[in-house]
């Protein structure tokens, strides 16, 4: 029925052990928005990944609603994460604030970025497990979205 589809791929040469989509609440926007929860297997341990889309940062009723599924998925399973992806959250908002406290009781920390993902703004995030090793953590100018690439190594 919807004009859009939304997909949060997860490349990756692990081994997938699960999949599973999720919907975020409903928002303004005529694009659905989701979030990808994949399991992988590296060196025989579990990682999560996962990958969203979230609503425009001026929805802030929304945008809440969206951070607590999210939170909801997060605290399902007990096994290091890692979570990323297009927010739409200005870097100094009361909503990014509020994700990055609740995610810290979770041990997620996020991932430092002081550069611009989407014109002059960061709306793009990681955050990982404190169980991981994070380093040289850049952005690279793309032509193939209206937001540049957020990249970083992680170590298990």
């Amino acid at each position: 029925k919807n004009k859009y589809n939304e997909y949060n791929s997860i490349l990756t040469n692990y081994k997938v052990l699960n999949t599973k989509i999720y919907r975020l609440p409903t928002s303004y926007s005529i694009i659905p928005r989701i979030l990808n929860e994949t399991i992988l297997e590296v060196n025989n341990k579990k990682i999560r990944v996962i990958n969203t889309h979230m609503c425009l940062y001026k929805y802030h009723k929304i945008k809440i609603k969206e951070i607590n599924k999210l939170l909801e998925i997060v605290k399902k399973k007990d096994i290091p994460t890692i979570i990323m992806g297009d927010f739409n959250l200005r870097k100094n908002s009361n909503e990014l604030k509020y994700l990055e406290e609740e995610l810290k009781k979770l041990d997620i920390k996020i991932v430092k970025n002081n550069s611009n993902t989407c014109n002059n703004n960061i709306l793009d995030f990681i955050f990982v497990s404190n169980k991981f090793l994070v380093k040289n953590t850049k952005v690279i100018k793309t032509k193939i979205s209206d937001h540049n690439i957020l990249i970083t190594n992680i170590y298990i």
